[in-house]
Formats: C-alpha cells, structure tokens, sequence
C-alpha cells in the first residue's frame, strides 16, 4: 500500500487514511527506527528531521536511527515521487522523498502515513462533509477519491478532520483548475479550509497521541499513589490483610477510601497482582477481589453502582454454587503462585466464615495543585488532556463541539485561555475543578486529572 502526492509523471498507487484497524500495523510502544540514504539532498534531510521533530513534540512517538537488530524500520529514500506506505510493515520500509518532495508539509504529510494514517477524505463517512467533483478529476486519478472500507480503517471516536495535513486540497488532480472537492455539512457552516500543510492539525495531534496511547503513558509516568498504597501503570493498590472481611464489608471499606474491590481488566494487571502477592504475601491463602475483566468477557462487582451482578465461574469442584459468590486469588496448593478460584460472597451471620484479605484499588493521580480557589480556576499547568485520556480540543476552535466560551484579549489574561488545548476552568463556564472539550464525538467535555491540594 502506498501513498503519493509527487507531481512527476512516475506515479505509485495512491492509499487514504482515517486511521488503520489492524494493531500490527502500529509501531510498538511508538518507537520509529530509521534511516536516511546517503544520497538524500542535505535539504531535504533537514526537513525530516524537522517534521519527525514535530511529531514528536506534540506525540510520544520517538524516532531513533537504526540499529542492526532493528528488523522494521523507515528507510527515506530520493526517488521519483512522494511516496509512503500506511503503517509499519515488516523489514525495509521506503518512504520516498523525491524532486519537488523537500517541503516540510509534505514530508510531514508522508511520515505520517508510514504511522497508520489513510487520507482524511477517504474516510468511509466522507459524504457528510465533502462532495467529490468527479467531473474535474482525470479518469486515471479516480481511484485516488475512493472511499476506504470499514474492515481496513477505524476513525477511533475522532470526527471528520478538515484541517488534517493528509487531507487533499480543493483543487487536487484537477484536470481544468477548478475544484475536485467541495467542503459540505458542518465545514462550510464554519468556513473551514482544507488541503492545509502547516503542521499536525488538533485533531491529528490527538488521534495520534489515541492510536499510540500517548496520554495512557503520560498518566503511567506522571501519577503517583498515597502512602500505604501499591502503584502499577495508573493504578494504586492497597493490600488489606487485616482484618479479615466478606465481600460486602470489603467493598464497603474500600468505598470509604475512595476506592473499589479490585477489578482485574487487562492480562498484564493479572500477572502484576499474582507476582506481587507471591513476593510480598505468600503466606496468605485468600484474597478478596471484586472479579476481573479480561478482553470484555467478563462482569465483576462495581461498587460505584451498587449492583452486586451475577458472575460465571468454571473452577467449582460440585457444581456452580449460585449467584452469591465472587472470585478470588488463591494460593495454589503446590507452590507459592496465585490462581483464580469461586468464594462465597458470606453474610454477617456466617461470620466469621468467608472473611478474607481484600485488594482496594483507584485511580493513580497527579501531585496536587496549590490552588487559591476550590475549584482551581487559576490552575495554568500544560496538562492537555481529560481523566478518561482524549486529547483537548483547541479552546478557539469550534469544530468538533461548539465552545460556550468565547476567547478574547481579557480571557486570555483572566483565565488563562488563548490558541492552546490546555485544561482550564474558565469563567464563563466554571466547573468544579479544570477541564477541557474533548476531540471525540461521544463526548462534549471531561474534567481533567487536576486534584486540588486539600
């Protein structure tokens, strides 16, 4: 699959973006290995360290020059064309940067094809903001206006980009100097451009920064737990070995430190409790959680909701004992690891029968703020995104949710506003604590992971 907006006569197939839906077709944990051919033009390499240098300031995307275990990685090459294939594919990946290919938009335009961007108006939902002008295009181009299928291309939540650097201009192939496609739908409401090759556009910034989990690892990185409390990735964990309790009176505990019975939702958080209790407890034989949750498949306790919903266990030696038990980590009887097994939920007459140690766990946050105000209005840190992770929308833009607030000389003062996508708690619509628009559809704002000093 390749990519190419070259003007030479020596053209490769063209592909298109939204974003790609296959995960092997990302660049693990964002690190891009390179090289760049000894006959590159010394401007031309300029450029694309410039534009990996963009990337790299507004993502966690890292590109290092290639070492000789390095199996995959980007090879920029002069040749005819500008050129890039969509994603990373396995070995030598040419991402060409031919005559006529040495300005900064447009190597920035192919680099981020080579990390899974299609083209912005080959979306499968295009119709709704664009109407392509087949009439203006040469037949051998046609192909190059088609819309992906949805088995090849997710838009992850994000909407429609008029501002992206894959999207294509108004007047691009056009065989008679007039337009090939024409801005519709919320675009031409708001006198949005297109085709712009200034620089990564907001909402490129943050479907990047979702593809790779960039704010995922910012919060890994940035957050920290109480003391008493365990940290693993964005979480914190507190082992309660004594005392003892049954599932309601350990949920009940756990709800008053502002945390929840243990939910188990990822492979990766499973083998962390299980090798942290071998170290640290293997003296105990079982620990309360409140279930776990691994590739959707499973439903556990959620305090949070009050609802206490029925569990499928398969580990019971006779029979399934009904819908009043709960999983838990139990010691194995050989050796000291830690396997999942069925428990009775218990009741307080039963005590003190089914009363175990439990794992508490909540949300990892960032150092608290020293703010003059409850609500933290004067909060001016750079955090640019929301609790649940999705990249802020730009606070002067007004696509793809239209702000309340409107941005002006005393707001940039008095509140801090101004052409960023740094969370804020401004006057004109003040909230409980700092919080942003977000770049999804789903949701129209979030508050931000700001906690207030006490």
């Amino acid at each position: 699959m390749f990519d190419n907006v070259g003007q030479t006569s020596q053209r490769r197939r063209r592909t298109k973006r939204a974003a790609v839906r296959r995960k092997s077709r990302l660049w693990p944990k964002g690190k891009v290995p390179y090289v760049i051919d000894k006959d590159m033009p010394k401007n031309t390499e300029n450029v694309i360290k410039k534009a990996m240098a963009h990337i790299e300031e507004h993502t966690c995307i890292r590109f290092v020059r290639r070492k000789s275990k390095d199996e995959d990685y980007l090879y920029f090459i002069n040749e005819p064309g500008c050129w890039s294939s969509i994603g990373r594919v396995k070995g030598q990946q040419k991402i060409s940067m031919g005559d006529g290919c040495h300005f900064f938009g447009t190597v920035l335009h192919e680099t981020v094809h080579a990390l899974g961007f299609w083209h912005e108006q080959s979306r499968p939902d295009r119709d709704k903001y664009i109407r392509v002008l087949r009439d203006n295009i040469p037949d051998k181009y046609m192909k190059d206006f088609e819309k992906i299928k949805t088995t090849m291309t997710s838009s992850r939540g994000f909407p429609y980009d008029y501002r992206s650097v894959t999207h294509y201009s108004q007047t691009a192939f056009t065989k008679n100097g007039k337009n090939t496609i024409q801005v519709i739908g919320p675009g031409k409401r708001l006198r949005l451009k297109i085709g712009q090759r200034k620089g990564l556009s907001n909402l490129d910034i943050a479907q990047l920064n979702d593809m790779y989990k960039c704010n995922r690892r910012r919060d890994s990185n940035d957050t920290v737990c109480e003391k008493g409390w365990q940290k693993f990735r964005r979480s914190c964990y507190k082992f309660n070995v004594y005392p003892k309790s049954q599932f309601a009176a350990a949920s009940k505990h756990c709800f008053t430190t502002g945390s929840k019975l243990v939910s188990i939702d990822s492979a990766k958080e499973d083998q962390f409790l299980k090798n942290h209790l071998k170290k640290h407890h293997s003296h105990v034989q079982i620990w309360r959680t409140g279930g776990r949750k691994i590739q959707h498949k499973f439903v556990w306790y959620n305090v949070a909701k009050k609802k206490d919903r029925p569990m499928k266990f398969s580990h019971w030696v006779k029979g399934h004992p009904g819908t009043h038990s709960t999983l838990a980590l139990v010691r194995k009887e050989r050796g000291k690891g830690f396997g999942w097994e069925g428990v009775w939920a218990g009741s307080e007459y039963q005590l003190p029968n089914y009363a175990y140690p439990f794992i508490c766990e909540k949300k990892a946050k960032r150092k608290c703020f020293k703010s003059k105000h409850k609500d933290g209005r004067d909060y001016r840190g750079k955090l640019s995104h929301t609790e649940s992770g999705i990249t802020c929308q730009t606070w002067t833009s007004k696509w793809p949710h239209k702000h309340l607030v409107h941005v002006t000389p005393k707001t940039r003062l008095s509140d801090g506003l101004g052409v960023h996508n740094y969370c804020r708690n401004p006057s004109a619509v003040r909230r409980k604590w700092p919080w942003c628009f977000t770049t999804k559809l789903s949701s129209e704002w979030e508050y931000c992971d700001v906690t207030i000093c006490k």
